[in-house]
C-alpha cells in the first residue's frame, strides 16, 4: 500500500508513532480514500491495512461527509471532527470518533489527509442505553397520567354497576345489564393496572416469598395457558432463597411471558421455567442500565418458538407495541413484566434471535428466609353486611364523591361530604368526636389529603383513616400502613373491596379502644 508523498510518515519519527499509536490513524487521499492504516487501526476493525483498502474503507460515507471533506480539501477548514459506523469483520460495527486534518507538501499544496480514530463504541452504547432508559420513562409518565385520570371514570362506572347489581338483582334483566357493564368495567381496570406497573406506579402488597414454592403453587394456572402441542416443563433450583415481592403482581408477570412463549410457538415446542440463584461478582449491562452486583435469585422463561431480530427487542417493553395481528393482543403484557419487575428492585434481560426461540430472565434480589412465609395466596372478599359508622368523605371530583357517598350509604353509613380538604378540615371541627373514619383523596386543591389527616390527627391521633389516590408513589409508608389506623386503596377499586377496608379499619380502631 502507498502512502501520500511527502508525507510525515516518510520521516521514521513518525512511522514508529503511526505504528505505535494507541488510537487508529488512516492516511487518505484527496478523495477521502484509505491509503495506509496503522496496527491499532487493523485490530479495531479485525481487517489488514489491504483488506480495508479493497472494501472501500474511508473518511467519506455520505453527503455531508463528502460536503466537509470538500471544504477541508479546499482549504476553508483547517479539520473536523466526525462520529461514524464502520463494518467489524466479524459482521458487528463499530463507531470511531474520527479527527480528520488536511496534509500538505513542501509547498503547501494539500496532499491528502489523516485520520485519528477513537474507538466510540462503548459511549455511543451508553448513549443509546441513556436514550432508551428515557424513553421508557417518558412513555411511563404518560401511561401513568392516562390510567390516573381514566381510573376515576371506572370507579364511577363500576361503583354505579355493582349498586344497580345489588339493587335489581343479577337474576333480573337490569340487574344482567349492570353485571355487563362491571365485567366489562373490571376488563378495562385490568388494562389500567397493567400501564400502573409499566410505570412503576402499581402499589404492590410485597410479602418475603419462595420463588419456588410460586412457581409449585402456580404450575396448574400457568398450564391452563399453554396449548396441549406445547412441552411445559419447570426445573424450581432456587432452594430455600427467597424474594420481597407482590406475589400476585408475580404471578401476573409469569402468565404474560407463559402467554407471549405459547404465542411465539404456533406449531408446538418447548417451554421451559426455571429457577435458582445466582452470585454477581460484577456489574452487567440489561439495556437500560447495569444490573449491581450481589446475590439474586433467578427466573428464566425460555421458548423454543421463531425467536425475534435485535429491532424487535429494541421495542418489546414499550407500551402498545405488539407484533401479533391486530385484536389478538394489546401489547401491554411485556410492558406490565417491565414495570412490575423494575419497580420490584429487580432487572429483565431478553434473548433472541429469528429462528432460534426467546429467552426471558429475571433477576430479583435475594434476602433471608423468615421463619413462616406468608400465603401466597389473594384474599378472599367477606360477606357484605350492614356498616353502623360516621364516615368524613373527601373527594375534589364531583361525580366520584357522589358515587362513593352512594357506595358508603349503601353499605349502611352515614357519610359527611366535602370536595376538599379545607372544607373537610370546618366541617370536621365541628363533629370531630362523632367521625368514625376518614376516606379521603390523596391530592386536592386548598389542601391534600395528608394535610388534612395531619391537622385532624393533632386534635385526634388515633382516628382510622382511609386514603384514595391514582398513584402509588404518594402512598402512606410502610410504616403508616402497619399502624393498623390507616389503609391505602388504589384507584379503581370495587365495592367489595372498599366495604371489607372500612369493616377491617372499624374494627382494628374499636379493638385498640376497648383495651384502653
Amino acid at each position: 500500500m502507498s502512502v501520500l508523498p511527502s508525507s510525515p510518515l516518510n520521516t521514521v519519527a513518525f512511522r514508529d508513532a503511526f505504528a505505535n499509536a494507541a488510537v487508529g490513524i488512516a492516511m487518505v487521499d484527496l478523495e477521502g480514500r484509505l491509503l495506509e492504516a496503522n496496527p491499532a487501526l487493523c485490530q479495531l476493525s479485525g481487517y489488514s491495512a489491504e483488506e480495508l483498502s479493497a472494501i472501500g474503507f474511508g473518511v467519506v460515507a455520505d453527503a455531508q461527509g463528502q460536503d466537509d471533506f470538500s471544504r477541508l480539501v479546499a482549504g476553508e477548514i483547517s479539520g473536523y471532527v466526525i462520529e461514524r459506523r464502520y463494518p467489524h469483520k466479524d459482521g458487528s460495527s463499530v463507531w470511531f470518533r474520527n479527527s480528520i486534518s488536511l496534509l500538505h507538501d513542501d509547498q503547501g499544496q494539500p496532499t491528502g489527509a489523516m485520520a485519528i480514530m477513537e474507538d466510540w463504541t462503548a459511549k455511543k452504547q451508553l448513549e443509546e442505553r441513556m436514550r432508551q432508559a428515557q424513553k421508557m420513562e417518558a412513555l411511563g409518565s404518560l401511561a401513568g397520567g392516562v390510567a390516573h385520570d381514566f381510573n376515576n371514570l371506572l370507579m364511577i362506572i363500576n361503583s354505579y354497576a355493582s349498586l344497580l347489581k345489588e339493587e335489581f338483582g343479577v337474576d333480573t334483566p337490569m340487574g344482567g345489564k349492570a353485571h355487563a357493564i362491571e365485567e366489562a368495567g373490571t376488563r378495562a381496570a385490568v388494562l389500567t393496572r397493567q400501564l400502573l406497573a409499566f410505570s412503576r406506579k402499581q402499589v404492590l402488597q410485597t410479602m418475603r416469598l419462595s420463588i419456588d414454592e410460586l412457581l409449585h403453587s402456580s404450575q396448574q394456572m400457568l398450564r391452563r395457558l399453554i396449548r396441549e402441542d406445547i412441552e411445559f416443563v419447570t426445573h424450581p433450583g432456587a432452594g430455600e432463597a427467597c424474594i420481597e415481592a407482590d406475589p400476585g403482581q408475580l404471578q401476573q408477570v409469569l402468565m404474560n411471558l407463559v402467554v407471549n412463549a405459547s404465542d411465539a410457538m404456533p406449531h408446538g415446542g418447548r417451554l421451559t421455567i426455571q429457577s435458582s440463584t445466582i452470585e454477581l461478582a460484577e456489574e452487567i449491562a440489561n439495556g437500560n442500565g447495569k444490573i449491581k452486583p450481589g446475590q439474586y435469585v433467578q427466573l428464566s422463561v425460555a421458548d423454543t418458538g421463531i425467536g425475534m431480530s435485535a429491532a424487535t427487542q429494541a421495542h418489546i417493553f414499550e407500551p402498545f407495541f405488539t407484533t401479533k395481528g391486530q385484536g389478538k393482543g394489546t401489547g401491554l403484557g411485556l410492558a406490565t413484566v417491565y414495570g412490575v419487575v423494575e419497580q420490584s428492585g429487580g432487572h429483565i434481560l431478553v434473548e433472541s434471535a429469528p429462528g432460534k426461540g426467546c429467552a426471558f430472565t429475571i433477576y430479583l434480589p435475594a434476602v433471608p428466609r423468615e421463619p413462616e412465609l406468608a400465603s401466597t395466596g389473594f384474599p378472599v372478599d367477606g360477606i357484605p353486611k350492614p356498616i353502623r359508622a360516621n364516615i368524613l368523605l373527601v373527594e375534589d371530583e364531583d361525580i366520584l364523591r357522589r358515587c362513593l357517598h352512594n357506595t358508603l350509604s349503601s353499605m349502611g353509613c352515614f357519610v359527611l361530604q366535602a370536595s376538599d380538604g379545607a372544607q373537610a378540615l370546618e366541617m370536621a371541627k365541628r363533629q370531630l368526636l362523632l367521625i368514625d373514619l376518614v376516606v379521603t383523596d390523596i391530592v386536592m386543591p386548598r389542601m391534600s389529603g395528608r394535610e388534612l389527616v395531619n391537622s385532624l390527627r393533632a386534635l385526634r391521633p388515633k382516628l382510622p383513616v382511609i386514603f384514595m389516590s391514582g398513584y402509588s408513589d404518594i402512598a402512606p409508608t410502610r410504616d403508616e400502613l402497619h399502624s393498623g389506623s390507616v389503609a391505602f386503596f388504589q384507584k379503581p377499586f370495587g365495592v367489595d373491596g372498599l366495604r371489607k377496608a372500612v369493616e377491617d379499619i372499624l374494627a382494628g380502631s374499636r379493638t385498640r379502644s376497648s383495651a384502653r
